[in-house]
């Protein structure tokens, strides 16, 4: 069995994106029984954003690499981890019928109702991506400079140093500059804002076991996310009529960023 880890952690939002290296203890533990994948998608870790194209939405380009990567692999089926907007990536792999289980850890996908917040929170991380320092003297600075700050100071030792290492490439002028340009992230924070009723309506088709997880924060720009979560699991769970219910898990403690 396989295990595709969905590496798109668009909300350690106001420094860098995270590339798969930031699974790596992750997948360390689930490799014991599971093979593991967490690609770089467009513009994250190596992957270049020379093929980005402005007009389409970055997401649906984010999705077609998620499905070369299981064609070229052979990979019919898996599970999904998904974080964030690596959430609603994975429930629309499990939509397309490519996914068996997907655990989803506060994807942005809001209801009707909470349209407006959204709507704040995507321009809220938008503004914060293009204010972000993006370039360092060395890898040392960046991880002083990251581990200073909330929400990074609160992150395991060895999980903030993958996230340097793996995050910052050698400047052509000397120094590290961010992988993620700050402009593309910022045009996904804001083409993620929103309710898409198109994605809501569909999503009770999804035949795949889910996991909707969420922490229990309600302070900061992502404390919308918990109630979104357990609304997403109602809706899907109302709308199936032969599968199991959707769970939903609260973990008391915890924010937008895990553990």
């Amino acid at each position: 069995m396989t295990l595709e880890v969905v590496g798109l952690h668009y909300y350690f939002c106001t420094r860098m994106v995270c590339t798969d290296g930031f699974f790596s203890a992750m997948a360390a533990e689930l490799g014991k029984n599971f093979r593991c994948l967490a690609p770089d998608l467009l513009g994250h870790g190596i992957s270049s954003t020379l093929r980005y194209q402005s007009q389409a939405p970055a997401l649906e380009q984010m999705l077609n690499d998620l499905k070369a990567v299981l064609k070229y692999l052979h990979i019919d089926s898996c599970f999904v981890f998904g974080h964030s907007l690596g959430g609603v990536l994975a429930l629309r792999l499990a939509m397309l019928g490519l996914a068996d289980l997907v655990y989803c850890f506060e994807p942005v996908i809001f209801p009707p109702e909470l349209d407006q917040e959204s709507q704040v929170l995507g321009s809220q991380l938008a503004l914060r991506a293009q204010r972000r320092q993006q370039w360092f003297q060395s890898r040392e600075d960046a991880l002083a400079h990251f581990s200073a700050k909330p929400p990074f100071q609160s992150f395991d030792d060895a999980a903030l140093k993958e996230y340097v290492d793996h995050g910052l490439e050698a400047g052509e002028q000397g120094g590290f500059r961010l992988r993620c340009p700050p402009a593309h992230e910022a045009s996904v924070f804001r083409q993620a804002a929103g309710h898409d009723a198109g994605l809501w309506a569909a999503l009770p088709s999804c035949g795949a076991r889910v996991v909707l997880a969420s922490g229990s924060s309600e302070e900061g720009p992502h404390a919308v996310l918990p109630l979104a979560a357990a609304r997403l699991a109602a809706h899907i769970s109302a709308g199936r009529l032969s599968s199991s219910p959707v769970r939903h898990e609260r973990l008391d403690g915890l924010d937008h960023f895990g553990p």
